[in-house]
């Protein structure tokens, strides 16, 4: 039979067994894991955009989307841009891994549906790594048939 004073020191040890402090904590597995970045895409320019209307004469009015995991920026349409286009947009990429990706893809702007012009994946590695600055071309492709080059400047940290 339980006294009141065996009941408040079952009470007293119970509660000092839920509370005691547990110790230094160990490192969780997303501690562990690689640093994680934030990086600066510029939407530089295109060249040698592909018109895939079909229609004789027409202009690419192009535009370019990036994601990233669940993050996905848009740039503005460059209206009756031809083969060649200007952007100079520069998005923010937050948590990015060395096993990051950027999707980009480019779109020509219509009337009635936007049509895929070319797309491209690009390994965000060497940039998450420390790396400095990277500007380069990229082949963008549709169906496995080369439809332009996007180039992209990749860089660590915040905006400036």
């Amino acid at each position: 039979m339980f006294t009141r004073k065996n009941r408040c020191a079952l009470i007293g040890l119970t509660a000092l067994l839920c509370w005691a402090p547990a110790g230094p904590a160990a490192p969780s597995a997303k501690s562990r894991a690689e640093p994680v970045s934030t990086l600066r895409v510029t939407v530089v320019k295109a060249r040698d955009l592909k018109n895939e209307d079909g229609l004789l004469g027409s202009a690419v009015n192009p535009y370019v989307v990036l994601s990233s995991g669940t993050q996905k920026h848009r740039t503005k349409t460059v209206s009756h841009a031809g083969p060649e286009a200007r952007w100079k947009e520069t998005f923010i990429f937050t948590g990015q891994n060395s096993s990051s990706v950027l999707s980009l893809k480019v779109f020509d702007r219509d009337l009635i549906r936007d049509g895929l012009v070319g797309a491209v994946s690009v390994p965000l590695r060497e940039n998450v790594r420390g790396g400095g600055t990277t500007e380069r071309w990229y082949t963008i492709a549709k169906k496995a048939k080369v439809t332009g080059e996007v180039q992209l400047r990749i860089a660590p940290g915040p905006a400036r």
